[in-house]
């Protein structure tokens, strides 16, 4: 076997491994739905905290229960292109009136938890992850790593490499 054979076979592994689509994956779906139209139905001003990828893909995935939205929390200033959004800093926190933040990162949600639970104690906060586990599914990556768009884009980076 040729080494093109060997890393199509690769390629052939990673793409039927990849697409299969599990149970976890639909009730993560479901379960990060009714956490969110949970949260925001208990709060009056929602802002979510961070503004990259991550939150997009709430935005996309989420829209109906995320369509309250108006303010991103974001102390990076190369995040601060608005989206159609108020983009802060965590120091305009209480300045803005916000009463509920969702955290929307995987990666550095326990540093964004305790920041919040210093700075801003008496604002409720929502880490999804956290209530995902609750639920007793165990999240090692972020809600949407299991989609089909991340799967074939990780199918279309390897098949590249094939080339």
């Amino acid at each position: 076997m040729n080494i093109k054979e060997v890393l199509q076979n690769k390629y052939n592994n990673i793409a039927n491994m990849l697409m299969h689509n599990s149970v976890t994956e639909i009730n993560i779906q479901q379960y990060v739905a009714k956490i969110l139209d949970d949260f925001m139905k208990k709060h009056v001003n929602v802002a979510i905290y961070c503004g990259g990828y991550h939150t997009d893909r709430l935005f996309a995935d989420y829209v109906f229960e995320l369509r309250n939205i108006k303010i991103i929390i974001d102390n990076n200033p190369s995040k601060k292109t608005d989206k159609g959004y108020k983009i802060i800093s965590d120091d305009e926190i209480e300045n803005n009136e916000i009463d509920g933040i969702i955290i929307s990162t995987f990666r550095y949600r326990n540093e964004i938890i305790q920041l919040l639970e210093k700075k801003h104690s008496k604002i409720n906060y929502l880490d999804i992850y956290g209530e995902i586990e609750k639920r007793g599914i165990k999240c090692t990556s972020e809600y949407y790593s299991d989609n089909p768009y991340e799967k074939y884009k990780e199918i279309n980076e390897k098949s590249r490499e094939i080339k």
